[in-house]
Formats: structure tokens, sequence, C-alpha cells
């Protein structure tokens, strides 16, 4: 009887350590003792599960202007968190950012309207420089057109990367809902992935 007294007399003294919510493994000297690894590994099991912690650029993506995005356009950089690389090499595109995880084709045939900038530009090149070293300077016709037929092979080759990655940084500035809700799907994704890590 004198121990059921004791315990009894120890849940009303302190209760806070039979609740749930409050429970901390640190604050048990008995399974501290028995097991000093659990005290130890209970900081951050208890933020993996009780924060969410995330990286989260939807709320960049949100504030980006369309300075910043002509900027992160021009210097090839992840139009989430201006950190990450777009290409590998010069032709090829790494599927997501190595940064912040944004995934930069989010849909089969994405980079299709990144064609339509390419041409463009150089279609207006091609023109403007035409008629000015035609018009404005006196070059004749037929020694521009091999220079110009030149240029219009070669310069989309070079201008691949950039016009891609215009596309991207500028659909994420025109369709700011649709690039947040792809960053924060990863972000979701990444936070069951750290849950499901824990409990592994």
């Amino acid at each position: 009887m004198t121990q059921i007294d004791d315990f009894l007399a120890d849940l009303v003294r302190q209760p806070h350590r039979r609740t749930i919510s409050s429970y901390n493994p640190s604050m048990n000297p008995h399974k501290s003792a028995s097991h000093p690894e659990a005290t130890s590994a209970a900081t951050p099991d208890q933020k993996s599960l009780g924060t969410t912690v995330t990286n989260d650029n939807s709320d960049d993506i949100g504030r980006l202007s369309f300075g910043q995005a002509l900027f992160r356009g021009v210097t090839l950089r992840c139009p989430a968190c201006a950190r990450g690389r777009l290409f590998r090499n010069m032709f090829q595109m790494h599927a997501e950012c190595g940064e912040c995880g944004f995934r930069f084709e989010r849909a089969p045939g994405y980079f299709l309207g990144s064609t339509y900038i390419n041409y463009g530009i150089t279609a207006l090149t091609t023109t403007v420089s035409y008629v000015v070293l035609h018009f404005g300077l006196g070059y004749s016709r037929d020694h521009l057109l091999p220079g110009l037929l030149a240029f219009c092979l070669i310069f989309p080759l070079v201008f691949f990367r950039f016009a891609r990655s215009l596309w991207l940084a500028l659909d994420c500035f025109f369709d700011r809902v649709g690039a947040s809700e792809s960053m924060s799907a990863i972000d979701q994704k990444k936070s069951r992935q750290e849950v499901s890590d824990y409990v592994d």
C-alpha cells in the first residue's frame, strides 16, 4: 500500500509528466538512465515531426518582379531562388533546381514557347540589321545576305539557353499561381519524405 500511495502522490504533484502534449524524453529520468541515446535523439526527431522545416520559395515567386524575372532569365538562374543553375552544359538542362528543388519543365512540351522567343529575337535582329546596314549605311544586298544567313543559322543555337531561361522566368512572373503551387507541392513532398525517413 505504501508504494501505491507514493505513486498516486507523485501523479498529483507532477501531472505534466503524464500528458502527451508536453512529454519530453529528457524529462523522464528512468528512460534516460536505461536508454541514454533516447535523450540525445529527441531534439532533431521532435523538430522533424513537430515543426515542418521546408525551403519555401513560393513566397519568393509571389514577390517576383519583372526586373528580377528578366535578370534571372538572362543569367540562366533558377527563377524561384536565383541560386541554382538551369543548364549542365550547352544544351542539356537540369530536371530541377539543385538548390531549392523547383522543377523546371512543369509539363510535357513546356519549353515549346521558348522557340517563339528565339525565333522572334532572331527575326527582329536580322530585320533591324538589314534595314540599318542597307538603307542607312548603303551596303549592297549581295554583301549582306550571306552574313545575315549565317547569323540566322548560328544565333538560334547560341541563344537557345537564354530563350529557355527567359521563357521559364517570364512564365513564373505572369503565372505566379501555377509556379507557387508547383513549389508548394515540392515542399510538401520533401516534408513527407522527411517524416517517412524518420518513421523508417
